[in-house]
Order: C-alpha cells, then structure tokens, then sequence
C-alpha cells in the first residue's frame, strides 16, 4: 500500500491552494497518478488547450519497469 500526498502551492505567496491524499496499492501507481492530478485540478479553473488535454488523456506505460527503463535510455 501507498498514500501520495499532493499539494498546489501559489509560489508568490506560500498560500496552500489544494491538498489531495490518495491511498493504494503500489501496483496501481499509474491509476493513483492520474487520480491525483484530477483531484489537484478540480476547482482551479483551468483552461486547457487541445494539445494539453491530449497529453493528459494519452495511454503510458502500465510498468513500472518500463518507465524506469526509458528514464535511463
């Protein structure tokens, strides 16, 4: 098991702007990431562009070693 704990900072003035905590299980770290992104980003009022949301919806690696294999290429 795994807890991620996330938090949106305003840089200009330290203020806490969201705090998200996900618990699971470790081989489930890909389904925790992008769940973590979506709970950051509920209520910030973002306006994402086509190329963006893309990024975001495109499939990656399900393995954990295949992602540390191509950081290390």
């Amino acid at each position: 098991m795994i807890r991620i704990t996330a938090r949106v900072i305003d840089v200009n003035t330290g203020e806490v702007i969201r705090t998200v905590k996900i618990d699971g299980n470790i081989k489930e770290i890909f389904s925790l990431q992008d769940k973590i992104v979506y709970e950051l980003s509920k209520g910030l009022n973002l306006e994402l562009g086509t190329s963006e949301i893309t990024d975001i919806e495109a499939d990656e690696t399900k393995s954990v070693e295949a992602m540390k294999a191509s950081r290390e290429a």
